[in-house]
């Protein structure tokens, strides 16, 4: 859902979007604080703003659907887990991210196994997900394909029969309270597991007549052939994915991956394991939810949900556009120029585009500023803070324009990187993107020295979309 805030006015509303503008602690690798910003300073100082972190410490998305965005625009709320895969998978995204595809590479290998373990539940997006990834092997073809499969008496047994295809194979049957216990009750989390990695448990020659009734609290029970040897097992090197609502599957998780486990002993330990989660691959947190190469998604979403008075600065390949419906809004493609073979923003043509739309008046701008990002790429510190300083002054520049014209501006970071140019561990450049919170600013004349945002709240970064949604 959105954050309480104060409504800003029904004017023009400039969002100027810095990529790479996240927020850390002071030090010689930190740009933002090593540079001399004195607007975003006097910016914050006298307008509200606020910091939206990452929820439960996840990582980025690679991709972020466009039915997401549209869905975020229109409802003004956020999206549960379980909607938010949905899209991903009605969308295309899910089944071309990269962290899948890499995994999939690995159980391709000769003699590797590949283990699924599926806890469907009540929404469907698991055996989605599930059904898309078995797909996906089967085109990619991938071999040695197993399924354990966690069944729950909530579940139509029907939902399961998809699975079983192209030389897929059912391996392990688990009723959902030996395999899902989240109760830290390790003692059937032993017994799943010893089915998972020794073939130990209840022994069943034909699985599939076994799932027309689905028991929540049916025993750890093995597919074998007619000398009683387990169907499959995990070993050594082989890929394991767990398909769960998040955290459905802590323990199993924790005793498959902490080293020092001592909740009770395992004898068969595997080695060298490849392990996915499915929200590895479709996280709900929209961390980098603005980024360069998607940033795009935001304008078609408000052109979606009726901001078609729209105006677009962004220094983004006109490929980025393809088949794309904007026809009912003014696009301006403003933003590069190439000095030396780099492409480097041109911060006078943004600058020149904000002010000739609001006098022309469109009552939604954004501007994407990407001078930080595209300097902390290349791990060079001083010219990092050299971008961040052209930032700020183009910053101080649009703030008087906007705030001049009693127009509404938002200032927003889409993701971190120029506040962390090196790793302080490794003394690397950090040349991607990172999970510091980003900040936002709501600058309009009669703000000054307001609060806009409720005490209290939790400014999780899932939430700006919807919230800059509420504002408009």
């Amino acid at each position: 859902m959105p954050l309480k805030t104060t409504k800003i006015k029904k004017k023009s509303t400039v969002l100027l979007l810095i990529n790479g503008y996240g927020v850390a602690e002071d030090g010689p690798a930190n740009a933002w604080s090593s540079s001399n910003t004195p607007n975003l300073v006097s910016l914050k100082s006298d307008y509200p703003s606020i910091l939206f972190g990452l929820a439960d410490n996840q990582s980025n998305l690679e991709d972020i659907p466009v039915a997401a965005f549209d869905y975020i625009f229109n409802s003004k709320k956020t999206l549960s887990q379980e909607e938010f895969l949905k899209l991903n998978i009605e969308d295309g995204v899910f089944d071309k991210n990269l962290k899948l595809i890499d995994f999939l590479k690995v159980a391709k290998k000769k003699n590797t196994k590949l283990h699924l373990i599926i806890a469907p539940d009540e929404s469907g997006s698991i055996i989605m997900a599930a059904k898309t990834v078995i797909e996906l092997m089967i085109r990619k073809n991938i071999e040695n394909v197993f399924i354990h499969l966690i069944v729950d008496s909530k579940i139509d047994p029907k939902e399961f029969d998809s699975f079983l295809i192209g030389g897929v194979k059912l391996a392990t049957l688990a009723g959902a309270n030996y395999a899902l216990d989240q109760t830290r009750d390790f003692a059937k989390t032993e017994k799943y597991y010893e089915a998972l990695t020794r073939g130990l448990g209840e022994e069943h020659t034909n699985l599939g007549e076994m799932i027309t009734v689905a028991f929540t609290d049916l025993p750890p029970t093995i597919q074998v052939d007619q000398y009683g040897n387990p169907l499959a097992v995990i070993e050594d090197g082989d890929a394991v994915m767990f398909f769960s609502a998040a955290g459905r599957l802590s323990e199993l998780a924790e005793t498959f991956g902490s080293e020092d486990f001592d909740r009770f002993d395992r004898k068969k330990c595997p080695v060298g394991l490849k392990f996915l989660s499915l929200y590895d691959v479709a996280e709900l947190n929209l961390s980098g939810l603005i980024n360069q190469a998607k940033s795009i998604n935001l304008f078609r979403a408000t052109a979606a949900a009726g901001k078609k008075n729209l105006l677009i600065v962004d220094s983004l390949s006109i490929l980025n556009f393809k088949n794309i419906d904007l026809s009912d809004c003014q696009i301006s493609l403003a933003g590069l120029t190439v000095d030396d073979n780099n492409v480097v923003p041109a911060d006078e043509v943004i600058e020149a585009e904000i002010i000739e739309g609001l006098k022309v008046g469109f009552d939604f701008i954004v501007a994407v500023l990407n001078g930080p990002a595209i300097a902390a790429n290349d791990g060079d510190v001083n010219k990092t803070i050299e971008a961040v300083k052209k930032a700020d002054n183009l910053v101080g520049k649009i703030a008087k324009e906007v705030l001049g014209a009693n127009d509404s501006l938002i200032i927003a970071g889409t993701y971190g990187q120029a506040e962390a140019v090196i790793n302080m561990i490794t003394d690397l450049p950090e040349k991607k993107p990172n999970c510091n919170p980003t900040e936002a600013i709501l600058a309009q004349a009669d703000l000054s020295g307001k609060s806009l945002f409720e005490n209290g709240q939790k400014h999780d970064l899932k939430d700006f979309l919807p919230t800059i949604a509420s504002l408009l």
